[in-house]
């Protein structure tokens, strides 16, 4: 019942990620071009396009197949969120509503540069 699916992920306990959003490279380029600019729309500080390699099964595959938006990030790690990933997190979430036609707001901008 959504068109806009974000997963939201921090490494867990054993990994450490630099902030980043991704969207999937898919079959259906229509779809991966929305999906992209709702990754981009989060603006965290890192943007990664992945190619899946076994995605079968997998939630955000799923999502996909029905359509949907997705992004996923990673946003930290190491068993623990910081001021800095709960700020990311906060301004993304806000971010990706603006585009799913939720908020009626302008985006937040980051003060961070964006790597590709």
């Amino acid at each position: 019942m959504s068109d806009y699916v974000l997963d939201i992920h921090s490494g867990g306990k054993t990994l450490e990620f630099l902030p980043f959003a991704a969207y999937h490279e898919l079959d259906n380029k229509d779809q991966q071009a929305k999906c992209e600019a709702a990754t981009r729309a989060f603006a965290a500080p890192c943007f990664v396009s992945l190619v899946e390699i076994d995605a079968t099964g997998m939630y955000d595959t799923q999502a996909e197949v029905m359509g949907k938006v997705f992004v996923s990030t990673e946003l930290g790690g190491g068993g623990s969120a910081s001021p800095r990933t709960i700020e990311i997190a906060k301004r993304g979430v806000h971010n990706l509503l603006v585009p799913a036609g939720i908020l009626k707001q302008e985006p937040v901008q980051s003060d961070e540069p964006m790597i590709h």
